[in-house]
């Protein structure tokens, strides 16, 4: 596998986490009745359920970055994951837009960890951010949010206004 390219984690995958992120979906809904998740996979409506799935990114010294993948409706398609240094993470534009232009994704949620344990987002973090919405947007993909994820905490940067 080439050391450029995401780790492609299929749907059938993510069992575990899958599960919760169906879980915290209903919960934030107050539906608490069974969802086949191989049929039916969650919805990521808001930023709580996105955390479901990209949670794991606030453990290690370095930091990584996660790209979910929506369909129109926002159900998780799915993820690819990125290793940077100790404080930095930038996934390459030209792999993540491919990745969801083969997925038939239309919307995406961009998450990364910052092992220094701040949910504030960087200078850098908030330049990758407008640059991604602009590439993404170019070939009509969404980038729905930004997460931050540190110290068992997770950061919204739509939430918190900065998209």
């Amino acid at each position: 596998m080439r050391a450029d390219l995401p780790a492609r984690r299929p749907l059938a995958k993510h069992g575990a986490v899958l599960e919760a992120v169906s879980r915290a979906c209903r919960t934030a809904a107050g539906d608490t009745r069974a969802m086949d998740i191989a049929s039916a996979p969650p919805r990521v409506a808001d930023a709580r359920a996105a955390a479901a799935l990209v949670a794991d990114l606030g453990i290690g010294p370095l930091e990584r970055a996660a790209v979910l993948y929506l369909d129109p409706e926002w159900r998780f398609l799915g993820r690819a994951d990125f290793a940077g240094s100790a404080d930095s993470v930038a996934p390459p534009l030209r792999t993540v837009v491919g990745e969801a232009l083969r997925l038939g994704a239309s919307a995406l949620v961009l998450a990364h960890g910052h092992p220094s344990g701040t949910i504030a987002p960087s200078a850098a973090d908030l330049a990758y951010t407008r640059l991604l919405g602009r590439v993404a947007a170019a070939v009509d993909l969404r980038l729905v949010d930004h997460l931050i994820v540190a110290g068992g905490r997770i950061a919204s940067l739509r939430d918190d206004g900065w998209m």
